[in-house]
């Protein structure tokens, strides 16, 4: 057979990329100029991500990220922290949660912290991290806008000992009057004494109308209003000349802390307040894992109502795993506490999940858990916390959305990609509720249930189908688990240490080698460098092996660190006979070996402008590719790295780097006598002679 080659320049490159970047500027500006005008527009747009059981958490929360509240229309506006660049999505949906208009909000600061609504205003607590400790830079801004989402204005915080805001817990805020009152949480300033930093939670209070703060506490120290480090989560109300905090601390103190101020004003934070134990938690001061988690936090006429769940907290907490359901009561005027359990699971059976609870009227709350992520359980308390009635339970699924009470029912909603599922509860009449799956703005399914009885066995619409997602714990996201540094102190004092001179002990990055898994994509990844700031860590496998498509990210926030994506590791999708579909992010520089061996439905692969590396097989056998472009950075690939490709039409080489030793044997053995090969025009002769080496039929 006569040999041959094809090969086609690259001059063509440039005004391809020109075309497909004017392509691009030209929807982006046409988006922002319809959210710029107020303009609402039906979208069957998916957004990828999830917050199926997002409320739960075992070590440390995070911020909540969806929101739902009701409109005049008798509609829902539905608010979502997509975790994109792209903004905050607001969707709105008419009485029968049929979507109706979206947009995106511009996301004022990177991180996303909290959104607020009040009678006249929406806020939006946005962040920014300050690695470099600079006194100018803003980590916080709370942003106001109309009913309509026109921005008014914003007050920042700067200069206020933090480098990470939101790091490790929550945002939560509430008003009274003509203040805003904030509780969230951050990573400190390096200590003077270790150089490590720290984290603790953070109080700030905003005049609404002047938009301005007022009062805020960072620092390191006990604070009048209830510095509590570390804090794993944060509530907060106002009401009647009262504002009450909890907090889940490990350190100091090491339990659920309620901190209450009698003085309401721009200055509260410094007028004292008083603090009551709810629950404390034995072990080391410092270490992270409590066995115990908060859910919600409501003020009734009589008491403090805190909902959690926790194991029995005695000498043996830290080994146990079954976690029950509890509602504290603190008495307003005597502090008296008293906790409810409203489950008694033995150790070894499944546990429950972190609660939600909802505030029906001055003296009746709901409070909602599930098990497994697959049964939601709720009932009836009263204003002391005192369960009234039976408990109900539904098949289903709780997220980071707090209920709503509107119109005589419970509502919120679940989201998973294209899927939404608004769930309802009948107020009059418990045993009725109603699901309601939404997918891509297109009413579903409607289902509408009788529960008369205790005995069930219906189908009803679930998020998951009762399947765990791989690397879940049994009960919702399993959080890594980190142990602080055990430290000395040394006698002096900076502020770092409690009065008995103990220091706290340090809030750690995992270290290398350590698992995590991606709540939004549940794909699993491995770090690789660690670090609170400058981490790095390896696709190591995706959610599961029948996942069609797959975007391996630039970087990934993992239990609350940003860390970089820079490779993917060996045998990561092999045979996956599922895939269709692989993107590469810009931070990727190796992709290991056998690392799409045998996907035999591989039909687009898309690699990062930054890899070097293309390991031994990385795509041995992807017998339905039909292109693979070679960017132009890749100095090495492996042998039979696209062996047996038959359907490889095109190839395109954009890199000047290969040479006889960087290209491993066969690496393009197996491929169509067909295949074009397209190469840089100064490599033509040289590239033909070393294809044709490594397997090429040209």
């Amino acid at each position: 057979m006569e040999s041959r080659i094809k090969i086609r320049l690259l001059y063509i490159a440039l005004a391809v990329i020109m075309m497909m970047e004017v392509f691009f500027t030209g929807n982006v500006m046409a988006e922002e100029k319809a959210g710029e005008s107020g303009a609402e527009w039906q979208t069957d747009t998916v957004y990828e991500g999830r917050n199926i059981e997002n409320q739960n958490y075992l070590t440390w929360s995070h911020p909540v990220r969806s929101y739902l509240t009701a409109c005049q229309n008798g509609g829902f506006m539905r608010v979502q922290d997509i975790d994109s660049d792209a903004g905050i999505l607001v969707e709105y949906y008419d009485p029968s949660y049929r979507l109706l208009s979206s947009r995106m909000i511009e996301k004022e600061l990177p991180l996303f912290g909290a959104f607020y609504e009040t009678g006249q205003y929406y806020f939006l607590l946005t962040g920014q991290l300050n690695m470099d400790e600079r006194p100018d830079v803003e980590v916080y801004r709370i942003t106001k806008y109309d009913k309509d989402w026109n921005r008014i204005s914003s007050a920042g915080l700067s200069d206020c000992n933090t480098v990470e805001p939101f790091r490790a817990g929550s945002a939560r805020m509430d008003t009274d009057g003509k203040y805003l009152y904030i509780r969230t949480c951050h990573s400190m300033y390096k200590s003077l004494r270790d150089g490590l930093n720290h984290q603790a939670n953070v109080s700030i209070i905003l005049d609404i109308e002047a938009m301005n703060i007022t009062e805020s506490y960072t620092a390191v120290s006990r604070s009048p209003f209830g510095y509590v480090s570390h804090s794993f989560n944060q509530f907060i109300k106002a009401d009647n000349d009262m504002i009450a905090a909890v907090d889940h601390g490990d350190a100091y103190p090491r339990q659920i802390q309620l901190v209450v101020n009698s003085t309401k004003s721009p200055s509260a934070l410094s007028a004292g307040g008083k603090g009551t134990c709810i629950l404390s938690f034995p072990g080391r001061t410092g270490e992270n894992k409590t066995g115990a988690s908060v859910g919600g936090f409501e003020m009734s006429g009589s008491s403090y109502l805190v909902a959690g769940n926790s194991v029995i907290q005695d000498e043996m907490n830290l080994k146990r795993e079954t976690r029950n359901i509890f509602v504290a009561s603190v008495d307003r005027y005597t502090d008296a506490v008293s906790v409810n359990w409203l489950t008694n699971y033995l150790e070894g059976e499944e546990s429950v999940s972190t609660p939600c609870m909802a505030r029906l009227s001055d003296s009746r709350y709901m409070i909602l858990w599930s098990r497994g992520g697959t049964t939601v359980f709720y009932t009836l308390l009263d204003g002391n916390g005192k369960q009234e009635g039976r408990i109900y339970e539904l098949k289903g699924s709780l997220s980071d959305c707090e209920p709503l009470v509107e119109n005589g029912r419970l509502i919120w909603y679940t989201w998973k990609d294209e899927a939404i599922s608004f769930y309802e509860i009948d107020l009059q009449d418990l045993s009725q509720y109603r699901i309601k799956q939404i997918v891509n703005g297109r009413k579903e399914d409607d289902k509408k249930e009788n529960d008369k009885d205790s005995s069930r066995d219906q189908e009803i619409i679930s998020e998951n189908d009762g399947k765990k997602d791989p690397d879940d714990s049994e009960y919702g996201n399993k959080d890594q688990e980190y142990e602080g540094d055990e430290n000395t102190n040394d006698g002096s004092n900076d502020g770092d240490t409690e009065e008995n001179g103990q220091q706290e002990d340090v809030f750690s990055a995992p270290a290398a080698g350590t698992r995590l898994t991606d709540r939004k994509s549940k794909a699993v990844y491995k770090v690789t460098k660690a670090g609170l700031a400058g981490g790095t860590a390896a696709f190591l496998k995706p959610s599961e092996s029948s996942i069609k498509k797959i975007t391996i990210p630039a970087s990934v926030k993992l239990d609350g660190i940003t860390y970089k994506v820079t490779s993917i590791s060996a045998d990561a999708c092999k045979n996956h006979k599922m895939l269709q579909s692989v993107s590469v992010g810009k931070n990727v520089f190796s992709i290991g070996r056998n690392a799409f061996y045998g996907c035999t439905n591989l039909k687009n692969v898309s690699v990062g402008k930054n890899v070097k590396t293309i390991g031994d097989k990385a795509f041995y056998k992807c017998t339905a590719l039909p292109q693979i472009i070679i960017p132009e950075k890749v100095s090495k690939i492996g042998k039979q790295a696209f062996y047996g490709d038959k359907k490889l039409a095109s190839i395109v080489i954009q890199t000047k780097k290969l040479t006889n030793g960087r290209i491993g044997n066969g690496a393009f053995g197996g491929i169509g006598s067909g295949a074009v090969y397209t190469v840089p025009r100064v490599k033509v002769q040289a590239y033909k002679k070393l294809l044709i080496a490594k397997g090429a039929d040209l």
